[in-house]
């Protein structure tokens, strides 16, 4: 059943499928402080709904990678839907192996990605975005942790059974919590400069605001038989996991390469900064 879920994401053309949903996305855009004529990666890039928002951001060159090509060729038909093609490059390839000289970006960006991984594959993973970021670039990451507390038997039980239903995790098989996930990031180079509960500063708009091409979805599943038994599987699959949520939460990780800090004004209400 590997990648399954994601399977059916790609052919559904879902987007915004991570902690608080598009509302989260679009306060990574305004962490990520970008500004014209700056080159952005997105790794994970999926169907491409943060990808398009971050292209029509300001003037910027967006690259998005995915290791799956049916995530690849979703992000390509948003891309055709919504116009914005002539900034944005996608790539099949691995975020182990990111195909990029060093040096290469300003920002990096990622939405339920790093979270998801085992400690030697975020550990890679971290080694090739500090590769490829500029001096004094930012890595900003949207991602589901485990609480602090979490036994490892109990993220080991919810990972096993998330990956036997869907293919997929909620998050690392390993029971890291903020101090765990900090400490990595630190020891590959990064100063963490923020790591705010996404709870507490997504504010002002629904958490669960959904985008007009996700309102698509229904009527997908109603075209495609397949698509709507595949929903009607799932449903009852995420309703065995309604209780995980408990052991999770969602940070908002931003990362400075060389030690750049966050300007105070742009950076988020209640972040705890290192130094």
């Amino acid at each position: 059943m590997t990648h399954s879920y994601l399977a059916y994401l790609a052919a559904l053309a879902a987007a915004d499928i991570h902690p608080l949903g598009i509302a989260a996305s679009r306060r990574l855009l305004a962490v990520l402080d970008l500004q014209p004529g700056q080159r952005v990666l997105e790794i994970g890039c999926g169907t491409g709904g943060t990808m398009i928002r971050t292209a029509q951001h300001t003037a910027v060159t967006v690259h998005g990678v995915d290791l799956m090509p049916d995530m690849l060729r979703a992000a390509q038909k948003r891309q055709r839907q919504t116009g914005q093609g002539a900034n944005i490059t996608l790539t099949q390839a691995d975020s182990a192996a990111l195909p990029f000289a060093g040096q290469t970006f300003d920002r990096v960006y990622t939405e339920s990605v790093l979270g998801f991984q085992p400690e030697a594959n975020a550990q890679t993973m971290l080694r090739q975005i500090f590769r490829v970021l500029k001096p004094d670039g930012r890595y900003v990451a949207n991602e589901a942790i485990w609480r602090a507390g979490v036994s490892p038997a109990r993220a080991a039980a919810i990972y096993a059974a998330c990956m036997a239903d869907f293919g997929i995790c909620q998050a690392s098989p390993q029971a890291w919590g903020l101090a765990e996930w900090s400490l990595l990031m630190q020891q590959t180079g990064f100063q963490v400069a923020a790591a705010d509960l996404l709870e507490e500063v997504v504010t002002g708009e629904a958490a669960d605001a959904v985008s007009d091409t996700n309102r698509l979805n229904r009527w997908r599943r109603l075209a495609h038989p397949r698509l709507a038994w595949q929903s009607l599987v799932y449903r009852r699959r995420l309703a065995r996991h309604r209780g995980d949520g408990q052991w999770l939460e969602s940070r908002l990780f931003v990362m400075e390469k060389n030690g750049t800090r966050m300007d105070a004004d742009k950076s988020m209400r209640g972040s705890w900064f290192s130094g």
